[in-house]
């Protein structure tokens, strides 16, 4: 919830810690992974977001949301 609070508010390195955080605590939970992605993809790090938005999809192949940004990646 950190990470989204501070996403929100346009905080990106509080935003980057607390997904980091929640990554290290569950690293099998695809919500941190896809959250970093959107995050890194808004700061036009493609590289990064790729490869975090990879990983959250390995763990949840059917994960709408991130099925929706892969598109949008691929698409910018």
């Amino acid at each position: 919830a950190a990470g989204l609070v501070a996403l929100d508010a346009g905080n990106a390195a509080d935003a980057e810690a607390a997904f980091q955080r929640a990554v290290d605590l569950d690293p099998r939970n695809p919500a941190p992974h896809l959250w970093m992605a959107v995050l890194w993809s808004g700061q036009r790090q493609a590289e990064r977001a790729r490869a975090s938005l990879e990983r959250g999809l390995q763990l949840d192949p059917e994960n709408w949301a991130g099925l929706q940004e892969l598109g949008l990646m691929h698409y910018r």
